[in-house]
């Protein structure tokens, strides 16, 4: 059994390799040896499936990429990283309702993890939802961000420079 969970997390670890070096295909091939029964999570306690939508993200492949969220998420419902990605898989499968009903939720549980909200914004934006916007934004405007620290803050700028600059 040790050299079985050996040869799993060998084929994990270069799959993940793989992935940084943004070679998907290759990666999510080496991790489709990856056994989910015997290794669902990786050491940091991530599921792999985490990682395998990620990947068909990367891919725009949005229904594989929602399916592994999905997966991953049955595992660790409240992994706040599973349920943006699986939110934004969502949105890109057309699922307008629930995207914006998980980010809520996220939202509620998770109220300093800015990332999500800022999608959340962008989604609002996107869809003509001008309100909810701007209230969220508002929202958003009363907290001290740490820009360097939250990747899509510049959406969040670009969205802020929009209404700014709108009629409402």
């Amino acid at each position: 059994m040790l050299f079985t969970r050996n040869i799993i997390e060998k084929n994990y670890l270069e799959g993940i390799n793989l992935k940084f070096k943004k070679d998907y295909r290759a990666s999510l091939e080496k991790l489709s040896e990856v056994n989910k029964v015997l290794f669902p999570v990786d050491r940091s306690g991530i599921p792999v499936d985490y990682y395998r939508g990620v990947m068909y993200f990367e891919l725009q492949e949005y229904d594989k990429s929602l399916k592994a969220f999905e997966n991953a998420s049955l595992i660790m419902p409240y992994y706040p990283t599973v349920m943006s990605n699986k939110a934004s898989a969502l949105y890109k499968t057309g699922k307008v309702t629930e995207t914006i009903t998980l980010y809520k939720e996220i939202q509620k549980l998770f109220p300093y993890f800015f990332e999500p909200q800022i999608n959340l914004l962008a989604v609002y934006a996107n869809e003509k939802r001008d309100k909810e916007a701007v209230s969220l934004l508002k929202d958003l405007e009363t907290v001290a961000m740490e820009p360097k620290f939250i990747k899509n803050y510049i959406v969040f700028s670009d969205i802020k420079n929009y209404y700014a600059h709108k009629d409402l």
